[in-house]
């Protein structure tokens, strides 16, 4: 698989020191591409791939150089969020973890309450009800490295 990236910015600050890291797949694009050192306004990507223009966006936040192909299939999607795990907590839980906190406070649930975390990530939305002692929460993700990061927390 050959990856040409075209650098073409709107901008006159043309940034230094970009690179590209992806992973190779038996589809004809990568799952995913992580660039370093890109402005963080950047949303999409305009790659060239054996000679065909593949697109990619960001899926979740500017701020994350991390894209996804624009149609990805459900092994990319699992390949993308598991490559997101490394830094997910970094990313995430300034915003997750208050939002937690919050539903925690707003919803009165007994004290032996079941709790299931859809699209838990790495565990941090669980976090505030394992502190107030809610011991029976069953966390689910599409991602099994998000789930091993979850694992490793108390």
């Amino acid at each position: 698989m050959k990856v040409i990236i075209k650098q073409s910015y709107s901008s006159k600050e043309v940034p230094k020191n970009i690179k590209f890291v992806y992973e190779k797949t038996n589809q004809t694009r990568p799952a995913w591409i992580w660039v370093e050192n890109l402005p963080k306004n950047v949303m999409f990507l305009s790659t060239r791939i054996n000679g065909k223009i593949e697109h990619y966006g960001v899926y979740l936040s500017t701020e994350i150089p991390l894209f996804l192909p624009t149609t990805y299939t459900k092994d990319e999607m699992k390949r993308y969020y598991n490559k997101f795990a490394q830094i997910y907590d970094k990313e995430i839980e300034s915003k997750n973890l208050p939002a937690a906190q919050f539903l925690l406070k707003q919803i009165k649930l007994p004290k032996n309450a079941k709790i299931l975390d859809l699209g838990a990530g790495s565990g941090i939305s669980s976090i505030p009800f394992v502190n107030a002692g809610y011991t029976d929460i069953t966390l689910l993700d599409y991602s099994s490295k998000m789930l091993e990061t979850a694992k490793k927390k108390k």
